[in-house]
């Protein structure tokens, strides 16, 4: 875990400082003891994805949003409605849920994330006057590029990685019929997309502890 100081508090800091660890060390120069021995040094893990009627955010809104917290089987979500589409509000109010849900973890994971949803999120975000995380705010890691990394495949696609380290991926193909319904606000084919977004984190978690033990957990800054 990297630490993120902008997100600690003075007590916190204190503690880190001050504390000594099971070896008689500060945790300051010990940190995977903190990481070990410190309830709220645990880090917050979200694996995020979203699906969106474009891949480019000035064409595109986004339809669905999934985050699912690390070890815990409810799934975060959002998605636009009819009544969005009416109110001529497109996707503003489910970004407004997306951001504020992000910032309730300390590292988002995604899948090719670093290309296409994280930037997607912050157009949207930026065009609809949405405070969007500054950089250092909160961490992002895309398991698209540890694939690569760590792995020898022919393809390096989520399902096809999900399907040789796990033996099955929840992901499903969805017709072209139900993206454009879904931007026209039709609920049935919303659930549809919703549903794909769901399955997606669900594999993305998987895959992420898979390959945890064999390398760091590569990351940055949002």
């Amino acid at each position: 875990m990297a630490i993120n100081l902008a997100r600690l508090t003075k007590a916190q800091i204190l503690e880190l400082h001050s504390g000594r660890c099971s070896h008689g060390h500060r945790y300051t120069s010990h940190l995977q003891c903190a990481e070990r021995e410190i309830d709220w040094m645990v880090e917050k893990i979200g694996f995020l994805d979203i699906e969106a009627s474009h891949l480019k955010a000035n064409w595109g809104i986004m339809l669905t949003w999934c985050v699912k917290p690390e070890n815990d089987d409810e799934i975060l979500w959002g998605a636009i409605s009819e009544a969005d589409i009416e109110a001529d509000i497109e996707d503003r109010r489910i970004t407004e849920e997306l951001v504020r849900v992000m910032r309730k973890f300390d590292r988002v994971c995604g899948y090719y994330s670093t290309r296409f949803d994280i930037p997607f999120i912050r157009t949207r975000a930026l065009v609809n006057k949405v405070e969007f995380p500054v950089y250092g705010e909160i961490y992002h890691t895309d398991l698209y590029y540890q694939a690569r990394r760590l792995l020898q495949l022919h393809s390096n696609r989520q399902g096809v990685v999900a399907e040789t380290l796990i033996g099955t991926t929840e992901k499903t193909a969805i017709k072209p019929t139900y993206w454009t319904a879904a931007l026209r606000g039709k609920r049935d084919a919303i659930a549809e997309v919703l549903d794909h977004n769901k399955r997606d984190v669900r594999d993305l978690e998987r895959i992420f502890h898979v390959l945890k033990p064999f390398g760091r957990m590569m990351g940055r800054s949002l």
